[in-house]
């Protein structure tokens, strides 16, 4: 447990932070917990945005996806439950709701929708996808493009880049190109008739 002394000076070097920063710059602030992983920090400074704007869906709806991030998937489902009533069409809070519980090993039907958001998995339908997606384009195409295009297309992906890069690494129909680059970076294209893998 920590000392009290330790806790109130973490509390004033969080409010010391976010002093700096204009409400125009509070994405640095942001970004600085993500990169450091920090989401207790995130929740803290969250919590302090939501309560100034109370009305803002977004900003409420970050408060949130920060208790997803921070492992409080209960809270996170409890809080986000509230603001979707009033926007059941906000797909973000939707998705995040699904991540919380996804995380507690719960799937989208415990959940009460007004209408439920579409939930993709990984199946070979995926792949034949990916391949009608791919098989007229010209232009190299990256993991992150096509994951992209389910994301915005079809609905929320319960497989992320890193499955279906490992996924198509290993079907004869798709080609790899620069795979010592990250996973989103690598590029995909369909393999033509006359030059198969083997």
């Amino acid at each position: 447990m920590k000392d009290k002394k330790v806790v109130q000076l973490e509390d004033y070097r969080i409010n010391k932070e976010h002093e700096k920063f204009s409400e125009y710059e509070s994405w640095e602030v942001d970004y600085d917990y993500f990169n450091k992983k920090d989401w207790n920090g995130l929740v803290k400074y969250r919590e302090k945005a939501a309560k100034q704007n109370k009305n803002d869906p977004y900003i409420q709806w970050r408060l949130g996806d920060a208790y997803v991030l921070n492992s409080e998937y209960e809270k996170a489902i409890d809080f986000l439950s509230k603001l979707y009533i009033k926007h059941p069409n906000f797909i973000d809070v939707q998705y995040s709701i699904l991540d919380a519980l996804f995380a507690l090993d719960k799937d989208e039907n415990s959940f009460e929708w007004i209408e439920k958001p579409e939930v993709i998995r990984f199946t070979e339908d995926i792949l034949d996808m990916c391949y009608e997606f791919l098989k007229n384009k010209r232009k190299l195409i990256t993991i992150s493009d096509i994951y992209c295009n389910f994301i915005i297309a079809k609905g929320y992906l319960t497989f992320k880049e890193e499955e279906l890069f490992e996924v198509l690494k290993k079907d004869k129909r798709f080609e790899l190109i620069d795979k010592q680059l990250g996973v989103y970076d690598v590029g995909v294209k369909v393999v033509r008739k006359n030059k198969k893998k083997s």
